[in-house]
């Protein structure tokens, strides 16, 4: 076969192909229509959901934690003013020096998403990440997706289900501690500079940790996890290390 033969049969199976994909045009924009407001519903069901409350993991998919992460962090950056945790709690004066020009930005971005929810990039594990990001965007189970994209999905999946704790943990924290309260033990693998922990009452767990990370002027957000016990807590954290308090009976501003 020369070239000419050659570009006329890519150029006849191309529109081979068209006029297939002409024959769903209907259907396709109504499925896509279908998938939007599929979308928009489950952004908002994670947006109602907060502490202490569960996230239904049968009702999400990675695309729609995507969505709002984007909506929730990215497109509207967080911002913690002081004047809220001054006059609902007790703090130290380190807890003050955190904050710049009496608050503290969070500023998040697309790369921070996959490990919130647990997934991390496996050096070891060829296209391990390339396959999470290629599975984001498919209308597909998160449950057997999280099976195959973390080794650890029976530990991590937590992650997710508390996923929509983190702006209610940071808002209204039951202590917050530096990075001097976490223990030894724990140091290893617990990077973050802030830590809010927020204790859950009526649910599976009994508190949420969210810890953030110092870079430049700004913050981002390194930690997302819940624990189930008291004693799993006390084991993690220094209690006389906090240096901010929420006073009795005041549940905090959002």
């Amino acid at each position: 076969m020369n070239i000419l033969e050659y570009k006329n049969c890519i150029e006849d199976e191309i529109r081979f192909y068209n006029n297939q994909l002409d024959e769903f045009v209907v259907q396709r924009a109504k499925i896509n229509k279908l998938k939007k407001a599929k979308d928009k519903l489950v952004k908002q069901y994670i947006v109602d959901t907060k502490a202490p409350k569960i996230l239904d993991l049968e009702l999400l998919n990675y695309k729609a934690l995507l969505f709002y992460f984007k909506d929730n962090f990215i497109k509207t950056s967080l911002t913690l003013k002081f004047m809220n945790y001054e006059k609902d709690g007790k703090l130290e004066d380190c807890f003050i020096g955190f904050f710049s020009n009496g608050k503290i930005n969070i500023r998040s971005e697309f790369n921070n998403f996959p490990h919130l929810i647990g997934i991390k990039n496996e050096l070891h594990i060829s296209g391990y990440m390339d396959e999470f990001m290629d599975s984001i965007f498919y209308e597909t189970s998160l449950l057997e997706d999280y099976e195959k994209h973390n080794l650890n999905y029976k530990r991590d999946i937590h992650k997710i289900k508390a996923f929509s704790w983190i702006i209610e943990t940071l808002y209204n924290p039951t202590y917050v501690f530096d990075k001097s309260a976490i223990k030894k033990k724990e140091s290893v693998n617990f990077k973050s500079d802030l830590i809010f922990a927020r204790m859950v009452e009526n649910c599976t767990y009994n508190w949420h940790i969210v810890g953030l990370k110092k870079l430049g002027r700004n913050f981002v957000i390194q930690s997302n996890f819940p624990i189930k016990t008291k004693g799993e807590f006390y084991g993690k954290f220094n209690l006389d290390k906090k240096i901010y308090e929420r006073m009795e009976g005041l549940t905090g501003s959002e």
